[in-house]
């Protein structure tokens, strides 16, 4: 039992959260609980081809270990970052999955001059840098406009869950997850997987 002012989380037709009083919710409505999946299996297109975990995945990743702006030149682009040893496999099954979107995307090898990994230690506090850096990038300004209308946002500008995915289905929500934590999260001492986030998003 609760009073008439008593505030719900709800999801309105097109996924944005919103506070809801008791007294004016409507029968029909998504009210948003502990340990209840919202699961309204809304599919997702990308030119004609329906989007599915395997890329849900990416975009998980994308948010943990990418960023998505404009390089020096000004072009729409998106760079995810890899591990140079334990990381390749994912990177070139990453590969696999964005060209069967036809996302154009190329993977990218950068090595370290001695002067470059001395400053990135000292700027950085790291012990220790790698020779080089992996990662993928994607010059493709439709998947760029098509991210942008799902929701998501420039790395400039915060990093954030959009709200399109609490009305897709929960292999996807999963996926997304997967990725993020894959690229992101640590297991902490083997029991416990930790992710650090901003708080205000």
């Amino acid at each position: 039992k609760t009073s008439p002012e008593h505030k719900f989380r709800t999801l309105d037709n097109e996924g944005n959260l919103t506070w809801t009083e008791r007294k004016n919710l409507k029968v029909g409505e998504f009210v948003l609980v502990n340990k209840k999946s919202i699961n309204i299996d809304k599919p997702i297109f990308y030119k004609g081809k329906e989007v599915k975990e395997d890329l849900f995945e990416i975009l998980g990743w994308m948010l943990g270990d990418g960023n998505m702006g404009k390089n020096k030149n000004g072009t729409r682009a998106f760079n995810l970052h890899y591990n140079e040893k334990k990381e390749q496999k994912i990177l070139q099954d990453h590969l696999e999955v964005l060209k069967s979107y036809k996302i154009n995307a190329h993977f990218k090898e950068y090595f370290y001059t001695e002067k470059t990994k001395n400053r990135l230690k000292e700027r950085n506090g790291f012990k220790t840098v790698a020779d080089r850096k992996t990662s993928v990038n994607i010059f493709d300004a439709d998947f760029y406009y098509f991210l942008l209308d799902l929701g998501f946002s420039p790395s400039c500008e915060g990093k954030v869950i959009p709200p399109f995915i609490y009305i897709t289905k929960s292999e996807n929500k999963c996926a997304l997850l997967r990725g993020l934590f894959s690229a992101d999260a640590c297991n902490l001492a083997k029991r416990s997987i930790q992710l650090a986030i901003s708080h205000d998003q």
